[in-house]
């Protein structure tokens, strides 16, 4: 169930991520005010015709997902600001060893912060949700996600997996080097 809740949040952290980053550019990832409220009324419709949920079920699990939608961009700035940070150093050719150290634990700091809000956000959902209804949830969220997907043209974090994409052909950056399925680095 933890691994069903986990993929159910990052398929949505994802159709807002992608949805937004087709906006014009406003705030930390390019969304406006209007695409963030379509984004919305579409979530709400799909969580009461596709999900199923009551009204008074379904503004809960808005209100919950809005709230922790709000601390994660927070910590999206922190990172996005560190890598940046790490990105001039490199460019510079900096041996400032304690500015990269530093960098890296605000990094590690805000991976950390992410997996407690993640953990948190579950615990909310699942109080409040039957097992079936977190099911369904994470079956909407999929296909959204894969219509999603065929708008970016297959193309997610490490480009399309046809293998077509511009990416580097060495397997540095091809996606997990851990095996879990999951980028355990710091996605630079």
């Amino acid at each position: 169930m933890k691994r069903t809740m986990t993929m159910f949040l990052t398929l949505s952290l994802s159709l807002l991520v992608a949805g937004a980053a087709q906006a014009e550019p406003w705030g930390p990832r390019g969304q406006t005010p209007e695409r963030m409220e379509r984004f919305k009324a579409k979530r709400g419709e799909l969580l009461r015709q596709k999900v199923g949920l009551a009204e008074a079920q379904a503004v809960k699990v808005e209100a919950i997902m809005d709230r922790y939608q709000v601390e994660r961009m927070e910590l999206r700035v922190q990172a996005r600001d560190a890598k940046q940070t790490i990105k001039t150093l490199l460019a510079d050719d900096s041996n400032d060893q304690r500015a990269y150290q530093n960098e890296l634990d605000v990094l590690q700091a805000v991976r950390k912060s992410m997996h407690e809000l993640h953990d948190a956000e579950i615990a909310e959902l699942r109080a409040i949700l039957t097992p079936k209804e977190s099911t369904k949830l994470l079956v909407m969220m999929e296909q959204v996600h894969k219509r999603m997907r065929g708008m970016r043209g297959g193309k997610g974090r490490f480009g399309p997996r046809d293998g077509s994409g511009d990416g580097p052909r060495d397997g540095s950056g091809s996606g997990p080097r851990d095996g879990s399925g999951r980028d355990p680095g710091f996605g630079f």
